[in-house]
């Protein structure tokens, strides 16, 4: 008997995990994927770039559903990959799989960075996606994305879901993603589209060209910080990816 459950508990293991490498080789194979990365051969991505560890060390982590490796990121390591062939700043969608070390709701005044792209030695030209939590800026709470230029005033946007009740060590998906062309932004939540916005005409004109220029993309830190950031991921990501096409959500 003891036999026969181990079998069968290894059998399913092997065609769940068999599940997963087909999911992400069709993933990293899709005409719109421009990055893939599911951090089962370290920060090799299966799209053939390899991220930079700028600082800090490499620490990998469990899996989502116990299978395979995940990246852990606190904010004394920093992934950066630059922004030219692997961001399309007119349109496109980020999205990843993630397991945050803090509660969706935990009510300190802080946030959490995911993802930027834009250019370190211009701030505000860039793209964001943040989680804020209760109470911080006016009772800003839940998934914010963040469009921006070097004029904060007059070429920013920023759109904000609400809170979510997830509890640490959950798994979650998120994303964000923008067209220039159909003017619209949206944020992801498990596999939703939870916000849709019209995208101001102010980003569209003056998101500057230098974000492609010498531009990174930042995975789990803020790109300006140059020490460990308070306002890190802190967390464990899987299944990274980036797209070239508007609310082009696709992980599973």
């Amino acid at each position: 008997m003891k036999k026969t459950l181990f079998w069968l508990g290894l059998a399913v293991f092997l065609f769940g995990t068999g599940r997963l490498i087909a999911h992400a080789e069709e993933i990293a194979g899709d005409v719109n994927t421009l990055v893939f990365c599911d951090f089962e051969d370290g920060l090799m991505c299966k799209t053939g770039q390899e991220w930079d560890m700028e600082r800090g060390k490499i620490v990998m982590k469990e899996g989502r559903e116990a299978r395979g490796k995940g990246i852990y990121l606190d904010g004394t390591n920093r992934l950066t990959l630059p922004v030219r062939n692997n961001f399309n700043v007119e349109e496109g969608t980020v999205e990843m799989w993630f397991c945050p070390d803090w509660d969706g709701n935990m009510g300190l005044e802080s946030y959490h960075h995911f993802f930027s792209a834009g250019n370190p030695a211009k701030y505000f030209n860039s793209w964001y996606i943040f989680y804020f939590n209760t109470n911080y800026k006016n009772n800003a709470t839940g998934l914010l994305m963040i469009a921006a230029n070097q004029s904060l005033m007059t070429g920013s946007q920023r759109e904000l879901t609400g809170p979510f009740s997830w509890k640490a060590g959950e798994w979650h998906r998120i994303g964000g993603s923008w067209s220039f062309k159909e003017k619209k932004s949206s944020i992801m939540f498990d596999g939703k589209v939870v916000m849709e916005t019209p995208l101001q005409d102010k980003v569209i004109n003056l998101m500057d060209p230098d974000i492609i220029e010498g531009g990174k993309i930042f995975l789990g830190c803020l790109l300006q910080a140059n020490e460990k950031s308070p306002n890190a991921l802190e967390g464990i990501v899987d299944d990274f990816r980036i797209s070239r096409k508007f609310n082009d959500y696709i992980i599973k």
